[in-house]
């Protein structure tokens, strides 16, 4: 589901920075119970690159995508497949810290067909560190076809969707997502808002979108929409035009979504937004800094920290 809403919001220049932060009220609840969720849908923007003119068909070349967490511990990841060629097999690649996993699918038949990989380590393949564990989150980065052994001609699959069941904790059944769309159009930036719902019931409750300065100090006036969120995690898409003054170097567009009933905890998540430097910058390279990319200032002890930070600065 895709909704555009235009909002007249105070906003900012044509830098960015993202920062996504879930909510929780009150205490953490650390129960863990099982909730399923569409992860992807091939009907839209998948995110993932290599595919076909379609964006469903998947080939031996692979489908590569950059940045996708899968909620929870996940237990079963499910692939639904329109048709493929008979005999192939599907490749999944999963990353954690340090690590990767991949692993093929039994032979497909070639129609409309649930491939199911099941998480890892048992049944993948491994590399990088030597851990004693999975490190969550798990992250789809990888889609591929393997053709059938002797199979001389091309070998392709047809994909729906990918769903995920997972255990997640209580208060982390209600997810939300925040993203920049695209780059600004002069004084206008589109953001992106996804929400899912991984109870079995729709949940309804309000959207609230709010604006505020690098002092946390409110820009304009709490926007606050009627939203309900359909059970078994259905993805949920918004898009929001929002206004881009350029008398502002920094803001942030904080969105949440606060359930009825009390049940579940709310979420919220952020974009963050920066102006570019008026000169752009210098790309010179200057070998002789110590400073590299930036200053970790936790690899030094607390009574250095200023005395860094004031270097960094010069």
């Amino acid at each position: 589901m895709l909704n555009r809403v235009s909002i007249f919001m105070v906003a900012v220049g044509v830098g960015l920075v993202v920062a996504i932060t879930p909510a929780c009220a009150g205490a953490a609840d650390t129960e863990e119970v099982t909730g399923r969720y569409q992860v992807v849908n091939f009907a839209g923007d998948s995110g993932f690159s290599g595919l076909g003119a379609d964006g469903r068909t998947l080939t031996p070349d692979g489908a590569r995508h950059p940045r996708l967490s899968l909620f929870g511990k996940p237990e079963r990841i499910e692939i639904y497949v329109n048709r493929a060629t008979p005999g192939s097999r599907l490749g999944m690649a999963l990353v954690s810290h340090f690590q990767t996993f991949r692993r093929l699918s039994d032979p497909l038949a070639g129609g409309n067909e649930t491939v199911v990989f099941t998480p890892p380590p048992d049944g993948w393949e491994h590399s990088g560190a030597k851990e004693d564990h999975i490190t969550y989150p798990l992250q789809l980065v990888e889609l591929w076809v393997a053709p059938p052994e002797g199979h001389s001609g091309p070998a392709s699959a047809e994909l729906d969707r990918i769903e995920c069941v997972t255990r997640i904790p209580r208060d982390r059944q209600l997810v939300l997502w925040a993203e920049w769309a695209g780059p600004a159009d002069q004084d206008r930036r589109t953001m992106r808002v996804q929400a899912w719902n991984l109870t079995p019931e729709p949940v309804s409750g309000s959207l609230h979108i709010r604006q505020l300065d690098w002092e946390e100090t409110p820009l304009n006036q709490e926007v606050i929409l009627p939203l309900t969120l359909p059970g078994n995690g259905e993805r949920q898409e918004m898009l929001f035009d929002v206004t881009i003054p350029r008398r502002m170097n920094f803001t942030e567009v904080v969105t949440g979504f606060s359930p009825e009933g009390g049940a579940l905890a709310p979420v919220s998540a952020k974009v963050c937004h920066t102006r570019e430097l008026e000169d752009g910058g210098s790309w010179e390279l200057r070998p002789e800094s110590p400073w590299g990319m930036g200053v970790y200032l936790y690899r030094y002890g607390t009574e250095e920290h200023e005395k860094v930070a004031a270097l960094a600065r010069q």
